[in-house]
């Protein structure tokens, strides 16, 4: 095949690569638009958030990036088999089998991606789709008039809610998505306030557009744990007329590496796993079952909890002004509305990433509570979990970091990246004529591709030969 294609390699492999391949009849077209001869001059580019497409005689390239490069080529098909994308894969058995053979490192990259490429027929240059999901977070419906936010920042649209979470689940069924990941705060806590019944015939108006639909996973966010006990959550609420229940349990459809509880992994499709974790297992709202100061007094309490918060935050968190002073930045989290992973639940992770590793498989991470400082809103700490650098020692141990987490919570779409993963805050509280929801396709290559609706916008995580 004569057909040009991309490839990415590290920036100490460029010209040994280039001498490789150059020896076996490959033509090089071009790099970011110059003649390849030149690329030895150029800034590399490429990684895990870029890509360089050939088109005729021409590439283009986007985010400049000091890790690795890319330039297109066209040669003889065990040439091309370099690329490694769609579905030829670069694994340790090809890997092996090219280093056996005394080669040098660049050469063994084109001989092992060429061998896994006959083993697995014709390179498809353009990733497949391999499976889809819809999200949506912090929907927080309740029937009830518009009324200002927590803050007093903005108004609360809250019967709104509920006519843009049809929209949203109807686009999903219309995309036929493989599975729905509602990140939490489903339904707003002042049901819980409200008159005797309130809260479950909310719940069942939100529930009906999901039967007969794809799976869907319903994270634990706060609201979850001011309108129901944990108890309840985790055995499933049933509903008048409708067949399914809410919980925080995996849906039986998705196959989970656990039950009974709400964080678990599934293999949505061959080549990658979901981690949903449970960011309130250590909370002072850890059981559930209404709201601080409303209807919990600070008895009814975690008190390990309390007193975790409580020592990190000089106001007193069992009142409304929890957060009065505190400096924007990561000691903005110790307020009651957050929580932290437990020591079980981190090895459970460390243990599943290391096995999806073993399995050169690509990871997504759910959570409500954000996991990163910087995926809050202007970095500002307040939605962030308790023990974030916990959570990020692990995935740094990780030799296949996650390729993204996916979490709601602060009502701001915010991002950011380190090492190779992405901490996505998706926005999803609903504004009026604002769907606030994405689909979001995983590719056979690891990467993302984001199609945002109303404030969340399309975007996509490209990732590079490793």
């Amino acid at each position: 095949s004569s057909r040009p294609v991309r490839f990415f390699f590290r920036a100490s492999q460029q010209r040994a690569l280039m001498s490789s391949l150059g020896a076996r009849g490959c033509r090089f077209i071009c790099a970011c638009g110059r003649p390849a001869a030149q690329l030895q001059t150029l800034p590399l580019w490429g990684g895990s958030s870029s890509s360089t497409s050939a088109v005729g005689s021409t590439a283009r390239s986007t985010a400049p990036s000091r890790h690795s490069g890319s330039l297109a080529v066209a040669g003889p098909a065990t040439v091309l088999a370099v690329a490694g994308i769609g579905r030829a894969r670069w694994n340790r058995r090809s890997r092996r089998r090219a280093l056996s053979a005394n080669l040098h490192p660049a050469t063994a990259l084109a001989a092992a991606a060429a061998a896994a490429a006959d083993e697995q027929g014709t390179i498809d240059p353009s990733p497949e789709v391999l499976f889809r999901f819809g999200v949506i977070a912090d929907v927080q419906y309740a029937d009830r008039d518009d009324a200002p936010n927590f803050t007093g920042s903005r108004i609360r649209h809250y019967r709104q809610a509920r006519r843009l979470w049809e929209s949203a689940v109807e686009w999903f069924r219309k995309e036929d998505v493989d599975f729905v990941a509602q990140l939490g705060d489903f339904l707003d806590g002042s049901n819980r306030g409200m008159a005797p019944g309130a809260t479950r015939r909310a719940l069942a108006e939100l529930m009906r557009p999901l039967e007969g639909g794809p799976p869907t996973l319903h994270l634990l966010g706060n609201h979850e744990l001011y309108n129901f006990s944990r108890k309840e959550l985790e055995e499933g609420v049933s509903l008048d007329g409708l067949s399914g229940t809410f919980g925080l349990c995996c849906p039986a459809a998705l196959h989970a590496d656990r039950t009974g509880g709400a964080y678990y992994s599934f293999r949505p499709a061959p080549g990658w796993r979901v981690c949903v974790l449970d960011p309130y297992e250590v909370s002072v709202l850890s059981r559930g079952g209404g709201r601080p100061g409303v209807e919990l007094n600070p008895n009814e309490l975690d008190q390990r909890a309390l007193a975790m918060c409580q020592a990190n935050n000089p106001n007193d968190i069992t009142k409304e002004d929890f957060a009065r002073g505190l400096p924007p930045g990561p000691a903005c989290r110790w307020v009651p509305f957050n929580g932290a992973i437990s020591e079980a639940q981190l090895q459970w992770l460390r243990d599943t990433l290391h096995e999806a590793d073993a399995a050169g498989e690509h990871t997504l991470l759910f959570s409500h509570v954000v996991l990163h400082p910087e995926a809050t809103p202007d970095g500002n700490g307040l939605t962030l979990l308790w023990n974030y650098e916990e959570l990020q020692a692990v995935l740094r141990e990780s030799a296949r970091p996650p390729v993204a987490a996916f979490c709601g919570h602060a009502h701001i779409g915010c991002a950011t990246e380190e090492r190779r993963s992405a901490a996505l805050g998706r926005r999803g509280e609903v504004e009026p004529d604002s769907d606030a929801c994405a689909i979001v396709e995983a590719l056979s290559d690891g990467g993302l591709r984001v199609r945002g609706r109303g404030a969340v916008p399309s975007a996509e995580l490209r990732r590079g030969l490793r």
